[in-house]
């Protein structure tokens, strides 16, 4: 089912975020949200996470669906291990080698151990995003998931986050028009 944002209001206090904006986010693509700062992308995918609320207007297609999502923060338990980030998401529990080979796809061959705190902002980051994508989920929500990447790492990573969200539906938020080349699907301007 697409996700329908029809005559969204949000204001903080007398800064107007939305007016009766409204948008369809198509089922099984990759909608991009773009935009300079401060026009409300991360606002509305936290609307449409049910983070916030709105003031008015109505959010439909969502209702009953799993999110996971890569938040500009990592938000990641900085005193465990990127195998152990990974499995507090799995449903079910993957063998240790099939989360290596994950981490092994995103440049993190090496670290499985490590504690997160002892990582990189790069390295990290990656595990935010290898954590959001094994986690089950309808709707993938991802806020600058790429920010702080190299060149050649970037690519990888978007090779791969692409390869896993083909026919899926994900909501991306991002400032760099290389993100939407990468990932493909349908942009929204704010």
């Amino acid at each position: 089912m697409d996700i329908r944002v029809e005559k969204l209001c949000m204001a903080y206090g007398e800064q107007q975020i939305f007016q009766d904006y409204g948008a369809v986010f198509p089922e099984g693509k990759v909608s991009c949200i773009t935009g300079s700062s401060g026009r409300g992308k991360t606002t509305l995918l936290r609307l449409l996470m049910g983070l916030e609320q709105p003031d008015g207007g109505t959010i439909l297609g969502l209702e009953g669906a799993r999110f996971s999502a890569v938040f500009q923060e990592d938000r990641l338990c900085e005193n465990l291990s990127p195998l152990s980030n990974l499995r507090m998401v799995c449903r079910k529990r993957p063998a240790r080698q099939q989360l290596i080979e994950q981490l092994e796809k995103v440049a993190l061959a090496g670290c499985e151990e490590k504690p997160v705190r002892e990582l990189s902002g790069g390295m990290k980051r990656r595990v935010s995003i290898l954590r959001a994508l094994l986690a089950e989920f309808d709707v993938l929500f991802l806020d600058e998931p790429f920010k702080g990447l190299d060149a050649e790492t970037y690519g990888k990573v978007t090779d791969y986050v692409r390869e896993q969200i083909k026919g899926r539906t994900a909501i991306l938020v991002s400032h760099d028009p290389r993100d939407m080349e990468r990932l493909g699907g349908v942009e929204f301007r704010l």
